[in-house]
């Protein structure tokens, strides 16, 4: 099981109301084998979590639902396994390294 995370820039606390209703969306419209586990904001930024046995798929899946998070300059994106610290970077393309705070 891999934790794939969304990842955007946290500017004001109506950010936050925005967040709650994109994971809301992500509950209803992604397939049963993925469960999205929650999210953090804070430090700037804002997270959402999601368990996926096959992330690349998963965010496959985000990217043709919700084509207006490819178009946010803050939107990054990566998954590593659940027993690991390290990611692997998914979007944007040219993103090297990837963190949570």
């Amino acid at each position: 099981m891999y934790l794939l995370t969304l990842q955007f820039d946290e500017n004001d606390m109506s950010d936050f109301d925005w967040l709650v209703k994109l994971e809301n969306k992500l509950i209803d419209s992604l397939s049963s084998d993925d469960e999205v586990d929650g999210h953090d904001i804070g430090q700037g930024e804002m997270n959402i979590f999601i368990l996926s046995r096959n992330p690349e798929q998963t965010f496959t899946e985000i990217q043709s639902q919700f084509k207006e998070l490819m178009k946010r300059d803050d939107f990054r994106c990566a998954y590593r396994p659940q027993n690991s610290n390290e990611y692997t970077p998914l979007w944007p393309k040219d993103l090297i390294s990837f963190s949570v705070t």
